[in-house]
């Protein structure tokens, strides 16, 4: 799978892709900021096509624990094939 962090000059967006079949649950990634990241598009929804498996995916879940060399850990469920995009939301 591939993750990708931006910065659009508004607000940081995150984006995961997973290219297996496999699904990930309690995955987590490093966080800079404790800040509310917001799921915003879910392309494993079943309103999209009802092969998919609609596993349930939210926001993401941040705890005080280092990981990637970042203090904080969010964590978040990753459909085989999925994509995903959060964004942080604005405070």
């Amino acid at each position: 799978f591939l993750v990708l962090v931006g910065n659009n000059n508004f607000t940081f967006i995150t984006i995961i892709l997973n290219f297996r079949n496999q699904e990930y649950l309690g995955y987590g990634i490093g966080v800079d900021d404790k800040q509310d990241w917001k799921l915003r598009i879910n392309a494993d929804w079943k309103g999209y096509d009802t092969d998919f498996s609609n596993l349930e995916v939210n926001d993401l879940q941040l705890e005080e624990q280092e990981t990637d060399g970042r203090p904080f850990t969010g964590t978040f469920n990753i459909p085989g094939y999925g994509a995903l995009i959060y964004t942080a939301a604005k405070n």
